[in-house]
């Protein structure tokens, strides 16, 4: 076995003979000698070989890159979909949180903020409220096609209509 040495000729030899391996070629033949005219021998120059520069695991990646941006564009046009058609046949709820409130498993904290398309009619959203049994007290609002409602979570919150 050769001794695979930094800063010799050696790494780029065994990765030739590992080329040529691979690809079932033949090795190159060592230079010719040819005579020359005035008697003296002269080596030929063997041609060069480009190097092979492409990584094998980028040619492996192509395919999983073009896959993965056609699955990213797939996602992109269904969200858009989703969203024209809840424009076209639902209403928006927007909701501030001055106190703690929740609908449907969901939980807003004071301070923070939801959105969401909901279908036409009326709902119910839990306030927070120490001062009820229960601590939960039930707001109602209102939700009109192709309007948004603006809803503040707050104690003794009244009833709110879209467009509020």
């Amino acid at each position: 076995t050769e001794r695979l040495l930094p800063g010799t000729s050696a790494h780029e030899a065994a990765a030739q003979k590992l080329r040529n391996a691979i690809l079932d070629v033949e090795p190159e033949p060592a230079p010719i000698i040819a005579e020359a005219t005035d008697g003296i021998a002269q080596a030929e120059p063997a041609p060069e070989q480009a190097p092979l520069r492409i990584p094998p695991q980028r040619r492996r990646m192509g395919p999983v890159i073009r896959w993965a941006l056609a699955v990213v564009l797939l996602g992109a046009a269904g969200q858009g979909l989703v969203l024209l058609y809840a424009d076209q046949t639902q209403g928006w709820l927007e909701v501030r949180c001055a106190e703690r409130c929740r609908m449907g498993g969901l939980e807003c904290l004071p301070g923070g903020s939801w959105s969401s398309s909901m279908d036409p009619g009326t709902h119910t959203m839990e306030v927070w409220n120490p001062d009820v049994g229960g601590h939960w007290e039930p707001v109602r609002f209102r939700i009109a096609k192709g309007r948004t409602t603006t809803f503040v979570c707050r104690a003794g919150a009244e009833d709110a209509e879209p467009g509020d």
